[in-house]
């Protein structure tokens, strides 16, 4: 992935998207089908968008992979790796909603989406949930205070924005 090299190539596959967070990618040749199932780690749309196989995540690692289901997006860079799941549906949201993230005015910002932490070093892949965030953010000792004591730690903006925090301070640790 990080050498953008794929295994396989798939010509014009048929890419259903079940929501913004699950999409099932299939061919006319059921074999195919199957292969992209259970042999691959991840797949790209165009040179951006990348989907992490859940039948993946179930196979190799522990904890709440079991909560994911098709393709869901991936964020990933050299230290940490991370899946977005949720149950939103599409009528809720624009192409513009999917493909760049959700606006302000969507709505589908209903708190739904999930983060899916994915930690390779001990083979989990964690929901974030409030007890989940405090144990990742205990190297950064500030952020876990300040995260800690929010009023609101455990309504879902919160969580992400710090998670996303989190992932920013992990990003650049040496």
């Amino acid at each position: 992935m990080f050498d953008l090299t794929p295994e396989a190539v798939v010509i014009e596959p048929l890419v259903q998207v079940n929501n913004p967070y699950e999409v099932e990618i299939l061919t006319m040749d059921p074999e195919v089908n199957e292969a992209i199932i259970n042999n691959y780690v991840a797949a790209t749309l165009s040179d951006s968008i990348w989907l992490v196989s859940s039948q993946y995540l179930k196979r190799n690692f522990k904890g709440d992979a079991k909560n994911l289901y098709g393709f869901v997006p991936l964020v990933y860079n050299e230290k940490v790796a991370f899946a977005v799941y949720g149950l939103t549906s599409l009528w809720d949201m624009s192409v513009v909603d999917f493909l760049f993230g959700e606006s302000e005015s969507s709505g589908a910002s209903d708190g739904r989406k999930e983060y899916y932490y994915i930690d390779f070093l001990n083979r989990k892949v964690l929901r974030v949930t409030p007890k989940v965030l405090s144990g990742l953010l205990e190297d950064y000792h500030d952020l876990q205070m300040r995260y800690e004591g929010m009023k609101d730690y455990k309504k879902s903006e919160i969580i992400e924005d710090y998670f996303l925090k989190f992932i920013e301070r992990a990003s650049v640790k040496e």
